[in-house]
């Protein structure tokens, strides 16, 4: 760290024009980046599940990808029915869906000969297009352009299906994330103001944030050419880069300050600098990258993707903050203070008498008592978390005034021929087996909880596709992930996967629930390695991750009864669809465990040094908490604000994440830090410090016994 520091004092001016010609470059690039994320129903399969096999099945033989199509809602002048012929918007829009190329089949009433096409009243109609694999965001535009231009079409059709909901679902993200950052940021800067006291040093952090979301950019741009990465990732990117670059910078900001006051303006004060919050920087990094890294486990591109972009852009945060920051300190010099508002009093980083100070010692008075009723606490915050249901990815996630929303609204509620459970079933058998598929197609259609099973049809030699309708209200319900249960569960020598966004929901659960053991074990692995080697503890790491379960706990439970209980939906804007997201307590999970053995990298660093100065556990603890509360509390206060951001987007999912990140932080900041921490590390006492001597031979070996990562002064 002390080269790096020399480094960017001497290469300061050659350092910031290479990040300014990145940064350019990334921020350039940044709209080829959103253009290539997508926002598929792929994007929540597990490509090894039956279900995302039947659909390869299907595509190869007659080149239809069932996870797109078009749905065009025709408003009609007139009510009709099959009585009647068909009207000459029905025709235009067939006709303009065949124009497309991307378009393999088109079907409306009149011509499959299917009332229920046609609504309750007569007065709309459906028309609905098979299309194969495509662009979503290429193919789903210009056919709405097509719409628009056609005289007759326009202003009396509705653009749905799963191709424009795909395309009109990423359209709405990159609006929500301009919208959320565009609130967030402004009021980022006040409070760093009245962090800082000083204009100059509150725009650094900025400065580090904007320079971490570009140079993530320039690594995203090298991911989506290789696998898909979710357009939600954008999302998490600016959320997460934006509030780990304020935390780390808020790091490297405070004891440069210090150290200047102290060593004066220069490499000396770098020096100093890097070598304490630096590497804190390093270490807390790790934690989140670890955390988030967890998610590569999961083969569904929406969770993993998510995860990528999530470690990438902890990274670029990390390298800003130990590379930039410092070659931008070297270049203000003392000018760092620049603009102050006020003057500013100098932190008295050795105090133990302070108000965190004053606060542990109270905590500690009655350690048991507090420890049990936090504990007791947090579980009860908890407890909704067991009526946990899961909803999939759907409309219902969406702004109610997107075209695709309305479609599927009124599908749902003007149509009685069209399913809201449907199920494919690709059945394997040759051309003689005629009859045994016409055998099993019966078997199905006695199932309990199958509504409907149209004739089989052959797709191609040797493959057959048999249509179901499944009893329930929604294709994720109850009754009809039972009924797709049933069967599956048929015995029959026929080699046959099941397709459809009931058995697509059923995969995705089970793929989550089998690769979940390993995510956790790594999540849990990684917290207990990195705090062993920072403390040389065994207890402190198991006593941290049962923290973080803790705090995991309390989360989930108020997401729980915010999104599928439906309190604070009013004043949070949305409909509670009666569960959350299948992939929210995952990335939850992440989350909360990398943000909270961050912020406890803070705490137990300075603690463990003044205990090896020589102070009792009771009197560490004390001192620790005093150095580094105020940090972690501003810290955690900007971030509940960056990534609490995502609460404003129309979009469910980003709802439940930002609001599952920001409760993560602020429970885990202040109920776990201030009373959880002190109350329970004066129970054990000396034990807190407990390792087997092998271990400690181990840590003595690696070097890491003195190379413990110090806490941090609070900003001045």
């Amino acid at each position: 760290m002390t080269r790096l520091a020399r480094l960017a004092s001497r290469r300061r001016r050659l350092i910031l024009a290479v990040v300014l010609a990145l940064t350019v470059v990334g921020f350039g690039l940044s709209g080829t980046v959103s253009g290539k994320l997508t926002n598929g129903l792929s994007d929540y399969a597990d490509p090894s599940s039956p279900s995302a096999q039947a659909r390869v099945q299907v595509q190869q033989a007659t080149g239809v990808d069932l996870e797109e199509g078009y749905t065009l809602l025709v408003s009609l002048p007139a009510p009709a029915s099959l009585d009647m012929p068909a009207p000459p918007l029905v025709a235009e829009a067939v006709r303009v869906l065949h124009s497309r190329p991307e378009v393999v089949q088109v079907t409306d009433a009149w011509a499959a000969h299917v009332p229920g096409l046609i609504s309750g009243d007569g007065r709309s109609t459906v028309v609905a297009a098979s299309v194969r694999q495509v662009d979503e965001q290429v193919a789903a535009p210009a056919l709405q352009a097509s719409i628009d231009a056609d005289p007759l079409l326009r202003g009396h059709v509705l653009l749905g299906g799963s191709t424009a909901l795909d395309a009109q679902g990423s359209v709405q993200s990159l609006k929500d994330l301009s919208f959320a950052e565009g609130i967030a940021l402004p009021i980022l800067l006040v409070l760093l103001i009245v962090i800082f006291g000083s204009v100059v040093a509150a725009l650094l952090p900025l400065l580090g944030a904007v320079v971490s979301v570009a140079m993530t950019m320039l690594l995203l741009l090298a991911a989506v050419s290789l696998t898909r990465v979710s357009v939600y990732s954008l999302n998490l990117v600016y959320a997460l880069g934006i509030g780990l670059s304020i935390d780390f910078s808020l790091l490297i900001v405070s004891r440069y300050r210090e150290e200047m006051n102290r060593l004066g303006p220069g490499t000396a004060a770098l020096e100093r600098t890097l070598a304490t919050a630096g590497r804190t920087v390093l270490f807390s990094a790790a934690t989140v990258t670890a955390a988030l890294g967890a998610l590569l486990v999961f083969p569904i591109p929406a969770i993993s993707s998510m995860g990528l972009a999530g470690m990438m852009v902890t990274v670029c945060s990390a390298l800003s903050a130990v590379v930039v920051l410092p070659a931008v300190l070297a270049l203000l010099q003392g000018r760092v203070d620049s603009l102050s508002l006020w003057r500013r009093r100098r932190a008295r980083a050795d105090a133990d008498r302070g108000f965190w100070a004053r606060l542990s010692r109270l905590v500690m008075r009655w350690p048991a008592l507090v420890a049990a009723v936090v504990v007791v606490a947090l579980l009860g915050i908890g407890t909704p978390a067991l009526g946990l249901s899961f909803t999939g990815y759907s409309t219902s996630e969406l702004p109610a005034s997107l075209p695709a929303t309305q479609v599927n609204v009124a599908l749902a509620e003007d149509f009685r021929g069209v399913s809201s459970a449907p199920l494919q079933l690709v059945v394997s058998a040759g051309p003689s087996g005629a009859a045994e598929v016409d055998a099993y197609a019966a078997e199905v259609a006695r199932v309990a909880g199958v509504v409907a099973v149209a004739p089989p049809v052959a797709i191609s030699s040797g493959l057959w596709e048999v249509d179901a309708t499944l009893a329930g209200s929604s294709a994720v319900s109850a009754p009809a992930i039972a009924a797709l249960n049933r069967v599956r569960s048929l015995p029959t020598q026929l080699a046959v996967r099941a397709a459809g966004f009931t058995a697509d929901f059923a995969d995705e659960e089970q793929s989550l629930a089998s690769h979940l053991p390993l995510a956790a074990s790594l999540l849990a692995v990684t917290t207990l390695l990195i705090l062993f080697a920072m403390t040389g503890s065994v207890v402190l790491p198991i006593l941290a991750l049962l923290m973080n379960i803790l705090t995991l706990a309390a989360t989930l439970g108020l997401v729980v009864l915010v999104f599928q209980d439906g309190v604070l939906s009013g004043l949070l804007g949305f409909t509670s669809p009666g569960g959350i997201d299948t992939e929210t307590p995952v990335l939850a999970g992440a989350l909360a465990f990398g943000l909270s053995t961050d912020y406890g990298v803070f705490l137990f660093s300075r603690i463990r040094e003044a205990y090896r100065s020589g102070l009792r556990t009771r009197d560490a603890v004390a001192l620790g908490l005093q150095r580094v509360g105020r940090v972690v509390t501003s810290a955690a206060a900007l971030f509940f604000i960056a990534i609490g951001a995502l609460v404003l987007s129309s979009t469910v999912v980003l709802k439940e994440i930002g609001l599952a990140g920001a409760l993560a932080v602020a429970i885990d900041a202040s109920v776990v830090r201030a009373l959880l921490v002190p109350s329970v590390m004066a129970l054990l006492g000396r034990l807190n410090w407990w390792a087997p001597s092998w271990l400690r031979a181990f840590h003595r070996h690696l070097g890491l016994d003195h190379a413990g990562v110090e806490g941090e002064a609070a900003p001045a």
